[in-house]
């Protein structure tokens, strides 16, 4: 493994920030942060024993919405 890129999103459409309950915050962590955890663990033994590697950890501001999606 030279390279790990997490990149994985989930968003849940939302007409108002008053809809982000805890069913949709839980859905976000589980997809950006554990889903970045669990990949990361399993790679890093890997890159650790050939004395390299790189992991990118991307994040985004869609667990705010869409463009337009809210009027703030």
């Amino acid at each position: 493994i030279d390279v790990l890129v997490n990149n994985a999103g989930a968003q849940k459409l939302l007409d108002s920030p008053e809809l982000f309950d805890d069913s949709v915050l839980d859905m976000t962590i589980r997809t950006h942060l554990y889903g970045c955890f669990h990949t990361v663990r399993r790679a890093w033994p890997v890159m650790a024993a050939q004395g390299y590697g790189r992991i990118c950890n991307i994040a985004s501001s869609t667990m705010l919405g869409l463009d337009n999606t809210w009027d703030y």
